[in-house]
C-alpha cells in the first residue's frame, strides 16, 4: 500500500514540471524575430542593397515586403540603412531604427503579440542631382552674408537677386538653407528654406535683409562743473550734457546712413569741438569724442611804427636810403616795394631781397634786386649786396657750383626762399630779369647766398624765361630732375634742412602755364629734387581732396594753388593757407588751412563756412575761437607760427565783393580746430594805414590793409612787416605801396 502511495506521488510530480516547462518556465529558450517592412518606388531592373546594423546585406530587385535573414532576440536593436542605392535613383529609408520588444503572452493564445518587424519603410525615386537655390532682397550696397545648406556648401552673397549652391543634392536628400554670417548692420530671415526629400531643383528659398538700428554717442570730455552742452544728431536730435560721461542721442540711425554731431549751445565759459562728427554708419555703434576747454581770450595786438615813411607812395614811386654798401646805419631804409622775398638768420637778424617797386602786375620795369639786413636790436639797416636801381639788373649766372664776387641773381619777385642747416639762404625762381634780358619772364634759377662769405652762387636752373619742369619718377631724386620756371609758390626748409616747394603759376612738364600743386624736395647736400607728389601737367586741371575736415589720410592732397600763405612749426610740419587754388566747386581765393607732415607724407585740411572759393570772412568774438568765426578766402597774406604751435594770419587780398586787401588778425589753433579773430579792421576794405608816433605803440595805430609784405618773426613772438601795398586811395593814384616797417605784438 505505501509503494502505491509513493508511486501516486512520483507521477503527479512529474505532471506538475510537465506543465510547468509548458508555461515557458525555467529551461526554456526565447525565440527570435525578423527584421523587415516593405520598399516601395524600386524601378523594374534596379537593385537596392540594404543593411542591418551594418551588416546582414539584403539585395532587393522588386517593390514588396522584405525581411533580413538574420533575425534578433528580443531587447536587441537595430538600424537599416542603404548600403548601395539603385542606379539613377535615391531611396530614403524611415521606421528603420529601433529596439525589438520583448513578447508578451495573452491568456489563451501565447504566441499573441509575438511578431517580427514590419515597418521599415523604404521609398525610392528617380532623378537628380537637384539645385537648391532662391532670391535675395534688402541686401545694402557693399554689404554680404554667408548662406549655408545644411551647415556645409557656404555661399558669399554680396548683391540682391537669385542665388544658387554650388553643390547638388541627391534625389530624395534633405536640405536645410540656413545664414552662416549675417551682413553688417542687417539681419537676413530665411522661409522655405528646408525640405525632406529633394524630388527637383529648389528656387523658392527667400531670403530678406532690413536694417539694424545703432546708437550714436557723444564722449564728452573736460565739461566744467555745474555747466552743460546741448548736442544735435542730424540737425534734429538733441542731447544735453552735464558731466564727462558718455551719453547716447535717443534718436537711432540705420545701417549704412548718414550721421552728423554738432554743437547746438556751448557750456558757458567753454568751448566743446566734436572730433570726427560726421560719417556713414558701418554697421556699429558710432561714439564721437566731445572735447571740452576753457574759453581763454586771446591776446589783444598792439602796433608799432618801427622805420620808414609814415606815408604810401604811388603804384609805382617812392626811394629808400642805401647809404654805404656792407654799413648799417640808423638812417637806411629800403625802398617801398611788395612782393619781396623775406627770412631769418639763427641770429635774429631780418633779410629782404628783391620785389617789385610797383603794384601793376607784370611791371617788368619795377623790380628789385637789392639784399638788405635789419638788426632788431639796433633799429638799423644795411646794404648787403646787389643794385639800387630798379628794373634793369641782370642775373650772373658765372660758374654752376663756383661762388664769385659778381656773381648775383637778377632783379625779381615772387620768388620763394629757404635757410638751410648751415645757415645759407637759398633763392628759386621768380619773375624778372634773367641773364640776358629783362623783359619780363618766370624763371627757375637756383641760388645759394652765404652770410658769411657774402657771395652769391648759381646751383641749377636755366639763365632763360620759361622752363618746363623736368620730374623724372615720382618720389626718386635725380640729378635731371628740376622744377619748371615759377613764381607765387609755397616754401619750407624741414628739420634736415631741406628744401620744400608746392604749386605756384609755373611751367609744366609739356611747357604749358597755369597753377599746378607739385610738391619737390631738393637736398643742399646731394644737389638733386625729387618730385614728391601732385600733378606735372597743367592740363590735369586738379582739383582739392580735404578728406573728413582735421584728419590726415593718403588721399588728402591741395589742389592746384598759387599765391598761398606758407609757415612751419616747431614739430617741422608744413602749414599752408588760402591762395588762389583749384577747388572742387570752382576756382578762386580760398580760406583752407593745409598741413603737411614730411615724416608721414600726410596732408591734413580744415575747411571752414561753405568751403567754396571767395568765402566770406565770419568774425564773431574778438579773442574767442568758435566755429562760427574764420578768416575769408585770400591769397597772399602773410603768416608764421608761435611757440605752441598756433598758426597765426594777417592781411592779404580777397574778393568777398571786389578784389580789396585785409587788414585783419587771426589765429588758428590746431588742437581745437578752430579760429579766433584777434584784431584788425573786421572787413576788406583796404582800409588805410594809421601810423601815431615812431617807435611809441597805441590802441590807434595800424597797418591799414596790406598784401604782399615782407615779414618776419622775432625770437619774443613779435611779428614784423615791412612794406606791401594797397588800394586804399591814400596816394595820389588811390594805389599804395609801403616803405614801412612795423612789429605787430599779439
Amino acid at each position: 500500500m505505501q509503494e502505491f502511495t509513493q508511486r501516486i506521488a512520483a507521477f503527479l510530480l512529474l505532471a506538475t514540471l510537465t506543465a510547468l516547462a509548458g508555461c515557458g518556465g525555467t529551461g526554456a529558450s526565447e525565440p527570435n524575430y525578423t527584421i523587415g517592412g516593405s520598399v516601395g518606388g524600386l524601378t523594374e531592373g534596379n537593385t537596392l542593397v540594404l543593411a542591418m546594423n551594418g551588416g546582414n546585406e539584403l539585395s532587393l530587385t522588386a517593390n514588396g515586403s522584405f525581411a533580413f535573414a538574420t533575425p534578433l532576440a528580443p531587447g536587441s536593436a537595430y538600424a537599416v540603412t542603404v548600403l548601395t542605392q539603385p542606379a539613377g535613383q535615391s531611396c530614403t529609408v524611415a521606421d528603420g531604427s529601433g529596439s525589438v520588444a520583448a513578447p508578451v503572452s495573452v491568456l489563451g493564445n501565447p504566441a499573441a503579440n509575438r511578431g517580427n518587424v514590419i515597418a521599415v519603410a523604404v521609398t525610392c525615386i528617380s532623378g537628380g542631382p537637384f539645385t537648391v537655390g532662391g532670391t535675395v532682397a534688402g541686401l545694402n550696397q557693399g554689404r554680404s552674408l554667408v548662406l549655408l545648406d545644411d551647415a556645409g556648401d557656404p555661399l558669399t552673397v554680396a548683391a540682391n537677386g537669385g542665388f544658387t549652391f554650388t553643390t547638388p543634392l541627391e534625389g530624395g536628400s534633405a536640405y536645410a538653407v540656413t545664414v552662416g554670417t549675417q551682413p553688417a548692420g542687417q539681419s537676413c530671415v530665411i522661409t522655405n528654406g528646408t525640405g525632406t526629400s529633394i524630388t527637383a531643383n529648389v528656387s523658392d528659398v527667400s531670403v530678406v535683409c532690413s536694417d539694424q538700428t545703432f546708437t550714436v554717442s557723444a564722449a564728452v570730455s573736460g565739461l566744467a562743473p555745474s555747466t552743460s552742452v546741448v548736442l544735435q544728431l542730424n540737425g534734429a536730435n538733441n542731447l544735453t550734457v552735464s558731466s564727462n560721461t558718455t551719453a547716447n542721442f535717443a534718436a537711432l540711425i540705420d545701417d549704412d546712413s548718414p550721421y552728423l554731431v554738432t554743437v547746438l549751445t556751448q557750456p558757458s565759459g567753454e568751448t566743446c569741438v566734436v572730433t570726427g562728427g560726421s560719417g556713414i554708419d558701418d554697421g556699429s555703434n558710432v561714439t564721437v569724442p566731445v572735447s571740452c576747454t576753457t574759453n581763454v581770450v586771446m591776446n589783444t595786438l598792439g602796433f608799432v611804427w618801427e622805420g620808414g615813411p609814415g606815408s604810401a607812395f604811388p603804384a609805382s614811386g617812392g626811394s629808400g636810403v642805401y647809404g654805404t654798401k656792407g654799413v648799417a646805419a640808423a638812417n637806411n631804409i629800403p625802398p617801398p616795394r611788395a612782393s619781396a622775398l623775406s627770412w631769418s638768420d639763427a641770429a635774429g637778424n631780418f633779410w629782404m631781397f628783391g620785389g617789385s617797386a610797383s603794384i601793376v602786375l607784370g611791371d617788368q620795369t619795377s623790380y628789385l634786386n637789392d639784399l638788405w639786413k635789419y638788426a632788431p636790436g639796433t633799429g638799423e639797416w644795411t646794404w648787403v649786396s646787389g643794385s639800387n636801381t630798379v628794373g634793369t639788373t641782370l642775373s650772373v649766372y658765372g660758374t654752376q657750383g663756383t661762388a664769385a664776387a659778381g656773381n648775383g641773381p637778377g632783379s625779381r619777385g615772387g620768388g620763394v626762399v629757404w635757410v638751410d642747416a648751415s645757415g645759407n639762404f637759398w633763392l628759386f625762381g621768380g619773375f624778372g630779369c634773367n641773364g640776358s634780358t629783362c623783359s619780363g619772364g618766370f624763371m627757375n634759377d637756383l641760388w645759394m647766398f652765404s652770410p658769411t662769405t657774402g657771395l652769391w652762387t648759381w646751383e641749377g636752373g636755366s639763365g632763360t624765361y620759361a622752363t618746363s619742369g623736368v620730374y623724372g619718377s615720382l618720389g626718386v631724386a635725380a640729378a635731371g630732375n628740376f622744377p619748371g620756371a615759377r613764381s607765387d609758390s609755397s616754401s619750407w626748409t624741414d628739420l634736415a634742412g631741406n628744401l620744400w616747394l608746392l604749386g605756384g603759376f609755373t611751367y609744366d612738364v609739356n611747357g604749358l602755364t597755369g597753377a599746378l600743386n607739385d610738391l619737390w624736395k631738393y637736398s643742399p647736400v646731394t644737389h638733386e629734387w625729387t618730385w614728391v607728389g601732385g600733378s606735372d601737367s597743367v592740363s590735369a586741371n586738379v582739383d582739392a581732396i580735404r578728406g573728413t575736415s582735421g584728419q590726415a589720410a593718403a588721399g588728402n592732397w591741395p589742389g592746384a594753388i598759387e599765391s598761398a600763405t606758407s609757415a612751419i612749426d616747431a614739430a617741422g610740419n608744413f602749414w599752408m593757407f588760402g591762395g588762389n587754388q583749384k577747388l572742387s566747386n570752382g576756382s578762386g581765393p580760398g580760406n583752407d588751412i593745409w598741413e603737411y607732415s614730411p615724416s608721414t607724407g600726410l596732408w591734413t585740411c580744415w575747411t571752414s563756412g561753405t568751403g567754396l572759393p571767395d568765402q566770406a570772412s565770419s568774425y564773431g568774438t574778438q579773442g574767442t575761437p568758435s566755429l562760427s568765426s574764420f578768416p575769408g578766402g585770400r591769397s597772399l597774406a602773410l603768416g608764421w607760427t608761435d611757440a605752441s604751435g598756433n598758426v597765426w594770419i594777417f592781411g592779404g587780398e580777397g574778393t568777398e565783393s571786389a578784389t580789396k586787401g585785409f587788414g585783419d588778425l587771426w589765429e588758428f589753433s590746431p588742437s581745437l580746430g578752430l579760429w579766433a579773430w584777434i584784431g584788425g579792421s573786421t572787413s576788406a576794405d583796404d582800409a588805410p594805414a594809421v601810423w601815431g608816433t615812431l617807435g611809441v605803440a597805441s590802441v590807434n595805430n595800424f597797418t591799414g590793409s596790406r598784401v604782399a609784405a615782407a615779414n618776419w618773426k622775432d625770437s619774443s613772438g613779435n611779428f614784423w612787416l615791412f612794406g606791401g601795398a594797397n588800394n586804399d586811395g591814400s596816394a595820389p593814384s588811390g594805389n599804395a605801396l609801403y616803405g614801412d616797417l612795423w612789429k605787430i605784438t599779439p
